[in-house]
């Protein structure tokens, strides 16, 4: 049997089509308000390692088709190369701050990684991992411009504005739409946290009032969700509208820092 398109898939891409959007938001949002080329490639950087979680994961696994797993060592090395050669060709010219943030997020991931293997990844506190790396690496990207470290610390709760709330969210969603009872007050409270983080930076200065707005639609999303809207969406159109949720707090939020609104 020849490898097909379903092992490539396998082999290649990761499976918790979630993940996707808390991967790349952060990246794009903070390339919109913040490029470089310096940032360019540890965005391209951190893509991949992102990546090379898919084929990582199935050759510790173990699987029994040898197809799968030549093709999940092919995609490995494939990712981490382009991981390394974008790294190395930046590594002399970053700032101090942004290695640091780049290595404490690596050092997440692989704990994660070790958390996965284990079985024990499958919780609501050990799915923050994932986005607060990502949000982290993002950091790195975005204290290139900038070492005010204000700026970056409002930055930072821009960024898990979107995921912290979200991954409640989600998961009280999901609890609804299979007919059980979930804690709406989780999402409700982290939702209206976040919001009023947010408001103060603002009010101080060191983040714009759009990045407020984006974190009120988030909220509302929520409210509509939870209490008003009908509990028989199908699982993959409510994954499109969180697709477009996401991508609508990252036009709004990047508008405000690039307008200064």
């Amino acid at each position: 049997m020849n490898l097909s398109k379903l092992h490539i898939k396998q082999a290649a891409l990761p499976s918790e089509h979630g993940s996707w959007g808390f991967v790349l938001e952060p990246l794009i949002l903070t390339l919109m308000i913040a490029y470089s080329p310096a940032g360019f490639l540890l965005s391209i950087t951190a893509f991949f390692l992102f990546l090379s979680h898919q084929p990582m994961k199935n050759i510790f696994k173990k699987y029994k088709n040898k197809r799968l797993l030549n093709a999940s060592l092919l995609f490995l090395i494939i990712y981490l190369l382009i991981s390394f050669f974008c790294f190395s060709l930046v590594f002399s010219e970053i700032k101090f701050y942004s290695l640091i943030f780049f290595g404490v997020a690596i050092v997440i991931m692989i704990f994660y990684f070790f958390l996965e293997l284990l079985g024990k990844n499958r919780n609501l506190i050990s799915e923050m991992i994932v986005p607060i790396s990502i949000s982290i690496i993002a950091l790195s990207i975005y204290s290139i411009k900038t070492l005010q470290i204000e700026f970056i610390i409002a930055f930072f709760f821009v960024l898990l504005a979107r995921s912290i709330p979200t991954i409640f969210y989600v998961h009280a969603k999901l609890l609804l739409i299979k007919k059980k009872k979930p804690k709406n007050s989780t999402s409700i409270i982290s939702g209206n946290l976040f919001s009023i983080i947010l408001f103060i930076s603002a009010v101080l200065g060191y983040s714009p009032y759009l990045a407020v707005v984006a974190s009120l639609l988030l909220l509302i999303r929520t409210y509509i969700g939870l209490f008003v809207s009908k509990d028989n969406i199908k699982i993959r159109t409510f994954g499109i509208w969180e697709f477009i949720y996401g991508g609508l707090f990252v036009v709004i939020t990047a508008a405000g820092y690039i307008l200064k609104i």
